[in-house]
């Protein structure tokens, strides 16, 4: 049961899933600002998220020697 409600929940969501309401005149407006909402936002929190870490946190250089266990 929980896997087709999973299934069914990432069929419902994203900007795909709103091209068929794009041309209505009443909720074309709405749809193309969702659209454009998510597929921002995905790239910011895909590429120009980390990118930004990377810049101001530096990749710390790994030394060959295993953490200690903890005790």
């Amino acid at each position: 049961m929980i896997a087709s409600l999973d299934k069914a929940a990432k069929l419902q969501t994203g900007a795909p899933n709103m091209i068929p309401i794009a041309p209505t005149v009443f909720w074309g407006p709405m749809a193309v600002a969702i659209m454009g909402g998510l597929l921002v936002a995905t790239v910011l929190t895909l590429v120009l998220l980390p990118t930004m870490y990377v810049a101001c946190f530096g990749e710390k250089e790994r030394t060959g020697a295993p953490a200690p266990a903890p005790s």
